[in-house]
């Protein structure tokens, strides 16, 4: 069964890798703490569902609130900053189907909205600890492509020749090499980088 994925547009560039200063990059990643902050909202008509994934989940990097009613939320600020949405509870308002097309509507993009099928406890955590990664992931990999995007402009300043990659080329080359990675480490996908821009001839 042949991939659909795209394959990596070869330029005439071979000294792509060398306008890059890799060392300032890795340094900047080691000298910083990643720990991304993520709020996790239920809806639901009591706590008991989001006090057990609190207690599974224990992070100092997870904030859990509730939300007993849609309007009221909608009125709350704290859903445009929220990661994750877990809807538990139908309420007469509005389906939950409905109120999750609304929430994507009305926040970022990478918001995940999760719409509980009174599954296992354990499914459910199984559920969110899939979305953390993503968000991770989606978030690492964002970082690094902009550390490496200012690297090489800050780089283009001291030379006269223009580079033969535009950044908007470059950029989408990065992004979409990158995003089938499943590791979220910035580490990981930084190495995954230096090889595809390694590759590019």
């Amino acid at each position: 069964m042949k991939s659909n994925k795209p394959q990596i547009d070869y330029f005439s560039n071979p000294q792509l890798s060398e306008q890059i200063n890799w060392r300032k990059i890795k340094q900047s990643f080691s000298s910083k703490t990643y720990l991304h902050v993520r709020e996790i909202i239920f809806f639901a008509h009591s706590d008991e569902v989001m006090k057990q994934c609190q207690s599974e989940l224990d992070s100092p990097n997870l904030v859990f609130r509730n939300h007993y009613s849609f309007r009221s939320a909608l009125r709350d600020s704290t859903l445009l900053t929220a990661d994750i949405i877990i809807l538990i509870n139908s309420f007469a308002s509005a389906s939950r189907e409905n109120f999750s097309k609304l929430l994507k509507q009305r926040t970022r993009q990478d918001l995940q909205v999760i719409i509980w099928d009174e599954s296992s406890i354990e499914k459910l955590i199984s559920t969110i600890r899939k979305s953390l990664a993503e968000l991770n992931q989606s978030e690492t990999k964002d970082m690094v492509v902009e550390e490496i995007l200012q690297s090489r402009m800050e780089l283009d300043l001291n030379q006269k020749e223009k580079p033969s990659l535009s950044e908007k080329d470059f950029r989408e080359l990065l992004n979409r090499e990158l995003s089938d990675s499943d590791k979220h480490a910035p580490e990981t996908i930084l190495a995954k980088a230096i090889d595809i821009i390694k590759a590019v001839k």
